[in-house]
């Protein structure tokens, strides 16, 4: 069975930037390609976009070998099945209940300052098939525009 998935900070999730690609995807009705202005990549997210392999999402499903490719599609929901977050230690790893504490695997100890990281299921479809990514906390920060921890306390 193959698995669709990304990496950690390997997804760059735009939403409707106001770009001349979206604008051309809008009008095309979601056709799969980008082009740059000028033929010329002005950015590193540009290069990155012109010059990486895109795939559909059922074309993902079959890829066999790991590999990095652009998928564009639209997010249609926001899975909050867990939670949308966990808990974490200051490494950034999640920790889990042990002996009525919380303890970090990855720090080999028990851990009392516990910090709230994101963990959102972005469910997608690009035409072809639907699929869920995964945001981890630095991009759901910057999407949202509040940090985890944040919104939980604000919410409480």
């Amino acid at each position: 069975t193959n698995v669709l998935q990304n990496l950690m900070y390997g997804t760059r999730l735009l939403i409707n930037p106001d770009i001349p690609e979206t604008m051309m995807l809008r009008k095309r009705g979601g056709a799969h390609s980008l082009s740059m202005p000028n033929g010329q990549p002005s950015s590193i997210v540009d290069e990155f976009l012109c010059l990486t392999e895109r795939k559909t999402i059922e074309e993902l499903r079959d890829i066999e070998d790991v590999g990095f490719y652009v998928v564009i599609a639209t997010v249609l929901a926001v899975d909050s099945v867990p939670s949308g977050w966990y808990k974490s230690c200051v490494c950034n790893r999640k920790v889990e209940a042990r002996n009525g504490m919380w303890f970090c695997n990855c720090c080999d100890k028990y851990v009392k300052n516990l910090l709230y990281r994101y963990k959102l299921d972005l469910v997608a479809y690009d035409g072809t098939a639907a699929t869920t990514f995964i945001v981890y906390d630095r991009e759901a920060t910057i999407l949202l525009g509040w940090t985890c921890s944040d919104l939980i306390q604000e919410l409480n």
